[in-house]
């Protein structure tokens, strides 16, 4: 692996985590609201 490949790996995987954690922050808040 060169540094072009571990660089756009980690960078999908920061943006995959990002977009992870906004869903279930969105799941968690309508859960809250629903009780």
């Amino acid at each position: 692996m060169n540094c072009t490949d571990v660089t756009v790996g980690l960078h999908f995987t920061f943006k995959h985590t990002i977009i992870d954690y906004h869903l279930h922050q969105d799941y968690y808040l309508q859960v809250d609201s629903t009780n």
